[in-house]
């Protein structure tokens, strides 16, 4: 993922606050919940955390990034891809 594209996840995606979003991507993504709840108690930004964890996951690729972000409803930051 680009720089830039990294820097709108962090400021558009993952308001800080907003625990609601990056949950979502976790899950989705199948993120074990263990680990979205290490992610939570333990990261400034949890949102960027969730992004690196599946980002180093065998068969990740922006192709399934872009449909997950899709179907929990933001299609306008997977069009940035």
């Amino acid at each position: 993922m680009s720089p830039e594209i990294y820097t709108y996840y962090s400021s558009t995606v993952f308001p800080p606050g907003d625990d609601h979003i990056w949950r979502s991507l976790g899950a989705e993504l199948k993120i074990p919940n263990q680990n979205l709840q290490f992610i939570n108690a333990r990261s400034e930004n949890p949102g960027d955390d969730v992004l690196r964890y599946w980002e180093v996951k065998a068969g990740s690729r922006v192709g399934i990034l872009y449909d997950t972000l899709v179907r929990i409803g933001y299609p306008h930051i997977a069009d940035k891809l």
